[in-house]
């Protein structure tokens, strides 16, 4: 639902003055589903309701030699995210390759997020001879409430059990139904002890930011057909301090750098340094024979960006003090949310759960961007040529690492001899996971891309384009929690093993667009215009890891290890699986080799750690279609028309079902399972799984692989 009202002033030729106001409510329903290796019921849904009332005042003011623009704006947002279905813990069993899920969506069950945010900006423009100047400034000052307690109806996961020869031994369903304890038991709650759950949990986090930016810049006509644009930016972030948790200084601490870890500065509730953040930036634009022929642009400059609230709002969430989290092995199932195992106790005065910190000294992310571009018109047909080079270097990034976890316990024997560690013997277990949060300067993109266009002329335009990219960080930022940042890396020795930079989830490959439409003219009052789209693009990337369920590096529950591509037999050892009615271990590595063999990537990996992202998945070619027809009628000097349109999204699925088919690779291919853990690890491989490769059709929503239409009218007058 929304509401929009604005009310425009003119007071005289030089002062106008806006008012307006915005009012959204959003009600979205994320419905849990199922696939072929899982059944989803639908209480585990997710309901998110989300309301933003939005007002700004601005003044421009317009002189002679001078401009003023003045905003002042005040926004409010209230989100509150709940599970759909009747309060419920949150139950995944495990049945050979599928996983049951039901119950409360885990991370929906104490949720809720309200900000109040006042911004000031004002941009002042000075005109003088070849010189625009402007001089400006935006404070934002945001106070944010932040209530999140992940599995807070409690979680329970039932896994198979196997014996040491693979061979299984109870389902995890048989486990769920006979009673016996959950495989893991996880449950965040609040420490306080008001004794409520959900939404009226205590222990929120409540606490203010205020973001600083300053910037000056200056546009200079060097000469008619050459334009330089050279400014500077200042950004200065400040947090206040949240809570304090003195056993966390006085005892933590004290083991942590006995273990040799390196906290850079870090405490609880410990605000980061309010740093100036400095961006230079130098542009420029040359028509190169002053007649729009030829023209180069380009730049160079340093950006900084904004953090998610939610990252830094972990450090006041999780402090030791106000939020406890159990992960324990072997717990009896309860049904009642109200009765769910806590320890320590609510109301105790005792400490436990995560730890969320962030580097004293920690600064925001900044990128080092270079730029350079040409548009060239051709000789014929009235084409232009454009190239685009654009090269990102970081210049400080988000780093993660968790300081509980001890260093490697032991390795692997054989070829694949990486390290590996004892999640459970943790450094202090007063805590489970601290999360560290630094900077790091590894990480670069590129894009380049060539456009060729023809303007519109006797009826007809076009362009095609095509675009290559490549980019790589070490941590994508793709959740919300500290915590999951660090669980979900894909790495080789471990996630605390001073990480490199490898290729970004957000790498787009290469891609191929055009596009053109014809118009007809069929009448002076009758015009049918034709268009049509196509896209080639390259899939994401994607890692080969070992399946979840066993752990390999045993650093994390999410061990999300990458695969060891053996480069002969006697490099990997499988179960047998036989007496199971599965394969025998020579039959899994005929088929597991014959599957690297007919993976180009793979197949050029024997011998090494398969990378993360890694491979790519398969190209998907897109057409869409489109249709105008205009009917137009001139009443005056005014010109009335009507255009129906119409739209076939995915045409060529229209044609045939084999067609138009959206290819899509998920994250994380769990290529082997991993059965038995342990020095000498022992894997299986089920061919069945993988008779169509890994790739997997796109069929969700507009972007899918079903062919969908859409009419349209429109009624257009001057």
């Amino acid at each position: 639902d929304k509401f929009t009202a604005k009310l425009d002033f003119n007071m005289d030729v030089r002062n106008k003055f806006v008012l307006r106001h915005s009012y959204v409510k959003g009600d979205n329903l994320e419905a849990r589903n199922s696939g072929e290796n899982n059944i989803g019921f639908i209480n585990g849904s997710e309901a998110f309701i989300t309301t933003t009332n939005s007002t700004a005042l601005e003044w421009s003011y317009s002189g002679d030699k001078v401009a003023n623009n003045l905003i002042i704006g005040y926004t409010t947002v209230r989100d509150d995210r709940d599970p759909s279905g009747s309060p419920f813990p949150t139950v995944d069993i495990q049945d050979g390759n599928g996983i049951i899920s039901f119950g409360s969506e885990p991370f929906s069950t104490a949720n809720l997020l309200n900000q109040d945010v006042f911004t000031l900006n004002n941009n002042f423009e000075i005109y003088s001879g070849r010189n625009t100047i402007t001089l400006g400034f935006n404070i934002e000052h945001a106070k944010t409430k932040n209530l999140f307690f992940p599995f807070n109806y409690g979680d329970y996961t039932f896994e198979d059990q196997f014996d040491d020869d693979g061979i299984l031994l109870s389902s995890g369903l048989n486990q769920f139904l006979t009673g016996q304890d959950a495989d893991v038991y996880q449950h965040g709650y609040s420490l306080l002890g008001n004794g409520a759950v959900g939404d009226e949990s205590a222990g929120s986090s409540e606490f203010s930011t205020v973001q600083l930016g300053f910037y000056a810049q200056n546009e200079y006509q060097v000469s008619d057909n050459f334009k330089a644009i050279f400014g500077l930016r200042v950004d200065v972030p400040y947090w206040e301090d949240g809570i304090t948790n003195s056993e966390f200084v006085n005892n933590t601490i004290p083991l942590l750098r006995a273990a040799g870890k390196d906290l850079q500065g870090a405490r609880p509730g410990q605000a980061i340094d309010a740093l100036p953040h400095f961006a230079p930036r130098l542009g420029f634009n040359w028509d190169v024979y002053d007649n729009n022929t030829t023209q180069i642009r380009g730049g160079i400059g340093v950006f900084t960006s904004r953090l998610p609230l939610v990252w830094p709002g972990g450090t006041y969430n999780n402090n030791g003090v106000t939020g406890g989290f159990n992960f324990i092995f072997g717990q009896e199932f309860e049904a009642d949310i109200n009765n769910q195992f806590e320890d320590p106790a609510p109301g105790s005065g005792s400490v436990g759960g995560n730890v969320d910190l962030i580097a004293k000294g920690f600064k925001l992310p900044q990128v080092m961007k270079y730029n350079i571009a040409v548009d060239q018109k051709l000789p014929i047909w009235g084409l232009i040529a454009s190239a685009d080079f654009l090269y990102t270097d970081i210049l400080s990034d988000i780093y993660y690492e968790n300081l509980n976890l001890k260093g490697p316990t032991g390795r692997l024997n054989g070829v694949d001899n990486r390290p590996t560690y004892d999640r459970r013997d943790e450094i202090d277990p007063t805590y489970n996971r601290i999360i560290l949060a630094s900077n790091t300067t590894e990480g670069y993109s590129y894009n380049a891309s060539f456009t060729l266009r023809k303007p519109f002329a006797n009826g007809f335009q076009g362009q095609i384009s095509y675009s290559y990219g490549d980019s790589f960080k070490i941590f994508d930022g793709t959740s919300s929690q500290n915590s999951s940042q660090w669980r979900n890396i894909q790495t080789v020795n471990g996630k605390n093993s001073f990480l490199e930079d490898s290729r970004s989830d957000f790498s787009l490959g290469s891609r191929i667009s055009s596009n053109a439409s014809y118009e007809i003219s069929w009448t002076e009052n009758i015009k049918t215009t034709f268009g049509i789209f196509y896209e080639g693009a390259q899939g994401t990337p994607f890692s080969y890891v070992y399946r979840e369920g066993r752990d390999l590096l045993n650093d994390d529950s999410r061990d999300n290890a990458l695969i060891y591509v053996p480069a002969r037999q006697g490099d990997i050892t499988f179960a047998d699986q036989s007496g199971d009615g599965g394969l025998t271990p020579q039959q899994q590595w005929d088929a597991f080799n014959a599957f690297v063999a007919g993976d180009d990537y793979l197949n050029s990996r024997r011998g090494d750690y398969a990378e993360r992202n890694g491979d790519r998945g398969p190209w998907s070619h897109i057409i869409d279609l489109k249709v105008l027809q205009d009917f137009s009628l001139k009443l005056g000097n005014n010109v009335h028309t009507f255009q129906a349109s119409l739209d076939i999204f995915n045409f060529t699925n229209l044609i045939s079902k084999d067609w138009g088919e959206r290819n899509f690779v998920p994250r994380n291919v769990g290529l082997l399972q991993t059965v038995t853990a342990g020095p000498d690890p022992v894997f299986t491989f089920d061919p069945d799984q993988w008779v169509d490769g890994v790739s997997q059709i796109d069929d969700f929503g507009l972007a899918s692989s079903r062919w969908q239409m859409q009419l349209g009218l429109r009624y257009l007058f001057n």
